[in-house]
């Protein structure tokens, strides 16, 4: 799961960048690269928060006393990827000043505002796969959880490809919605039947 995983996402953080500067330019190559950059820092906050749980998870059995433990973490590692979302957003003034800082065209900063504003909010909520995920590998469920990234991986890819041009680099950015499919590996976790799956 973790080398399939590992080249879904190789292959998604290059292949989507060819398919924005083969559709749209540089110029909106250049504002995707950059509103995926901010982004994508909220999923590695998550990871990292998440990822020492995978040598917890399998001591937890139903019906113990640390169970509801387990649950106050799964709801702060949830919780957290929307809440970066926000402050993401909220900081959007540094992040302008930063990438933008030279830049005097008005209309090029309010393009770049709502890309990032988009993006972040994806990613928010993309985010909240992250328990699920570490909780199928500490389970052992390595080929399931690699279906599900591969499939929302290769569902964004293709919507990239195909969306019309008039949807400009926004319509290109919502195809990234995709990969909120992965937040499946969530929802089976919580519901404690991700190996019926």
């Amino acid at each position: 799961s973790v080398f399939i995983g590992g080249i879904s996402s190789s292959l998604f953080c290059s292949l989507d960048k060819l398919i924005v500067g083969l559709r749209l330019g540089s110029s909106s190559l250049s504002i995707y690269s950059i509103a995926s950059l901010i982004a994508s820092q909220i999923n590695l906050f998550v990871s990292l928060l998440v990822q020492p749980s995978v040598h917890v998870f399998p001591r937890f059995r139903s019906g113990n006393s640390a169970d509801d433990r387990l649950m106050r973490y799964a709801n702060l590692s949830i919780v957290m990827g929307p809440a970066l979302a926000v402050l993401s957003i909220a900081l959007w003034p540094l992040a302008s000043y930063v990438f933008w800082g030279n830049t005097h065209n008005h209309y090029a900063i309010l393009d770049a505002r709502q890309a990032v504003l988009l993006m972040c909010l994806i990613y928010g909520v993309y985010s909240c796969n992250c328990y699920g995920y570490y909780w199928s590998l500490s389970r052992g469920d390595y080929l399931k959880s690699s279906r599900i990234i591969l499939t929302a991986g290769l569902t964004a890819l293709i919507l990239m490809a195909v969306v019309p041009l008039r949807y400009g680099i926004f319509g290109i950015i919502f195809c990234n919605a995709a990969y909120i499919l992965t937040c499946l590996l969530t929802v089976y976790a919580l519901n404690g039947r991700f190996a019926a799956v």
